[in-house]
């Protein structure tokens, strides 16, 4: 393992938050209309990520149409974490930083 992903390992949270969108317009109508709704694929993903230690802050079926998933998404009110960010141009370390190191 190279020393940068070994200081990046030392950092980085251990449990991570997640948000689980199933796109899904039958399902969706189900659900609409009061339908118990098997939701197979949205309850595998969430025991993983939950298997794997991690956190579902939410999960929500929506139809597959790309304006509903836009509206549905609304990044304002998703947690997110840092993100990778080039290094100043000239710098010695080509390697991306994360914010705050």
């Amino acid at each position: 393992m190279s020393e940068s992903s070994k200081k990046h390992k030392a950092v980085a949270p251990s449990q991570l938050n997640f948000v689980i969108f199933v796109c899904s317009t039958s399902r969706y109508q189900q659900q609409k209309d009061g339908v118990k709704i098997e939701d197979v694929s949205g309850y595998l993903i969430e025991s993983l990520v939950k298997a794997s230690g991690h956190k579902v802050l939410f999960k929500k079926i929506i139809p597959d149409d790309k304006t509903q998933i836009q509206n549905a998404v609304d990044p304002d009110a998703i947690p997110t974490l840092p993100t990778a960010v080039p290094p100043p141009a000239g710098t010695e370390n080509p390697e991306p930083q994360l914010p705050g190191n």
